[in-house]
């Protein structure tokens, strides 16, 4: 849902954008055909380019470092003390709705409402057509209605009042105008209008855009009629019948008032030149271009530098004085992904992952609620590490859960470290001289990058790790474990599968499932052998069925295993079959 909404949004700044551009350059144009091919155009480029960018893009992660304190609780690795400024308070009371899901609740009740109404008119021209009296005027099919006002066409109907009459050259220069219309098509064009404007109803240029296509309709099919009945006649056709007719976003009225002047108006314009025509064309090709190319450096962007939120952290660095990751943030021309702490100095490192794993992040934020305010971090360690001890001790008995875990090879951490040193040397130094570069033969013992958010409810010790060899009964979701591995592999929505080729025929994840049935430590056991661009999609996939699983596992509930007939902790493996994928 979310992403719709941001599409939305997208779509009307860049409709609003190239609107005000063809309405400078085109408006006084009498090259009606040619600025109705743009205006369709405009419509396509305005949805087009937000959905490539949202194909490829990663969506804001939103990440709080807490208390620094260390990863190995009970362990004191730092002798200078910490202090921190939390920028928000992550346990503080939030409202029950915040203003981005109100915003979203307004917005998709705003398209609910507006196809509702679009669906009803369209049943009653349809309506109209079943009920109404047929019969031919100079050869042509005409559908007589006592609820039509004023005569209009809508996909190859024409439609005129029933409860008045015309004479015989009016009636020739109404059917003339409509069957230009038909012949041109011009249903499909508002039509098509008719549901954007459904979608982005809240941005008065859609309306504006809706109007001009409705325009050049009527300019196109007044050309048509001139060319056949002269324009006399047909001025003062329009001029006998003009009132405040049907005005469907569907249909096209023969003659109305709000646009009666600019259509005589138009009857008496003189051609466009064709240069001046080439220059405004030209002027909006380039500007479209322009428009694409920036939207494509921009994503390109977002994808190398993934934005963070997370609290100001300051501690002393002796000669040097506080250090703050907000000064060097406000000094730096580019920002790591996030800051992680080294377990075994407590120095703060600068992060940038691998873009394959961010997408998996990604996922498994939305799945635990991170961007609903939830206080989710990453951190790296030596080893997968049963997070079922008081990982964090908060100040509301919160403790700690791993949403993901991410075995880094030896090639990934040396890269992470390369531009992480990087960026010390760079950025970090020349405001505190004495920061020291990370350790290489530390950093290369920190294999594992885990995602990790406060579990709100306390996880018994664990003093054995059972494997399903060594239980009586195994663990299960309520359901049954065939039914959670279908709902988990048969779910995966807009993901796409085209990148199935480089996953393994069964895709392995391990979570540990404690005596209480709590279902934590999820980690991808799987590894892709594949170093082309497809294994950024396969990558993409995995992050999905990581986020699957989360979900069906909070949604379904688990069965700890038992051993001597107890309950007891279970590393639990979760293998899913890709050929059930979809």
């Amino acid at each position: 849902m979310d992403l719709i909404f941001n599409w939305s949004l997208k779509a009307s700044l860049l409709l609003t954008l190239l609107f005000g551009v063809y309405y400078f350059l085109f408006n006084s144009n009498s090259n009606h055909q040619l600025k109705r091919g743009i205006l369709l155009l405009i419509l396509g480029m305005a949805v087009s380019f937000p959905l490539i960018q949202l194909s490829t893009s990663s969506t804001l992660i939103t990440q709080a470092i807490s208390e620094q304190s260390g990863f190995i609780s009970n362990t004191q690795l730092s002798k200078t003390p910490i202090t921190y400024q939390p920028i928000e308070d992550a346990y503080s009371n939030t409202p029950k709705y915040t203003t981005q899901q109100v915003l979203l609740l307004v917005y998709f009740a705003g398209i609910i409402i507006s196809f509702l109404l679009l669906l009803i008119e369209a049943l009653r021209l349809y309506s109209w057509s079943k009920t109404g009296t047929k019969i031919l005027i100079y050869k042509t099919e005409v559908t007589l209605h006592p609820k039509v006002k004023s005569p209009f066409s809508f996909w190859g109907k024409i439609f005129l009042p029933s409860t008045q009459t015309y004479d015989n050259e009016t009636l020739q220069v109404i059917v003339a105008h409509e069957i230009a219309h038909v012949k041109q098509r011009h249903s499909f064009d508002s039509s098509l209008t008719a549901i954007a404007q459904c979608v982005l109803w809240y941005n008065p240029v859609i309306y504006l855009l809706h109007r001009q296509i409705k325009l050049n309709h009527e300019l196109i099919a007044d050309s048509k009629t001139i060319a056949q009945v002269g324009q006399a006649s047909y001025a003062k056709s329009l001029l006998s019948i003009c009132m405040d007719g049907y005005t469907s976003p569907l249909a096209h009225a023969f003659s109305q008032k709000t646009s009666l002047t600019k259509r005589l108006k138009a009857m008496k314009n003189t051609p466009s030149k064709k240069y001046k025509t080439a220059i405004a064309l030209g002027s909006i090709c380039i500007f479209s271009l322009l428009l694409f190319s920036q939207t494509s450096l921009q994503q390109v962007e977002e994808n190398l530098h993934l934005p963070t939120k997370f609290t100001s952290v300051n501690y002393d660095l002796g000669e040097d004085g506080m250090f703050s990751t907000e000064k060097v943030t406000d000094y730096a021309d580019e920002q790591p992904d996030t800051w992680v702490s080294n377990p075994f100095t407590h120095v703060l490192i600068p992060i940038t992952l691998p873009e394959k794993y961010k997408r998996m992040i990604l996922e498994s934020q939305k799945a635990t609620g991170a961007f609903n305010g939830a206080y989710s971090r990453l951190v790296l360690n030596e080893e997968p590490k049963i997070l079922e001890e008081k990982f964090f001790h908060l100040k509301n008995e919160d403790y700690y859960k791993t949403d993901l875990m991410i075995r880094l090879s030896k090639k990934e951490r040396l890269e992470i470290l390369d531009k992480a040193n990087e960026y010390i040397e760079k950025y970090v130094q020349p405001i505190y001289p004495n920061y020291q570069t990370i350790n290489e033969l530390e950093f290369l013992k920190l294999e594992y990058l885990m995602l990790i958010s406060p579990g709100g409810e306390s996880i018994p010790p664990i003093r054995k790790l059972y494997t399903i060899e060594e239980l009586d009964v195994q663990p299960s979701p309520n359901g049954g474990l065939k039914r959670f591995i279908e709902s988990v592999g048969t779910n995966l929505g807009e993901v796409d599968l085209t990148a199935m080729e480089s996953l393994p025929n069964e895709i392995k994840f391990e979570a540990t499932i404690v005596s209480s049935g709590i279902f934590t430590s999820l980690k991808l056991v799987s590894e892709i052998e594949d170093d082309s661009p497809q294994a950024d999609q396969a990558y993409a996939i995995l992050g999905q069925l990581n986020k699957n699983i989360i979900e069906f596992s909070k949604a379904y509930g688990w069965r700890p295993g038992e051993a001597d007939g107890k309950k007891v902790a279970t590393a639990m493996p979760i293998v899913i079959p890709k050929n059930i994928l979809k």
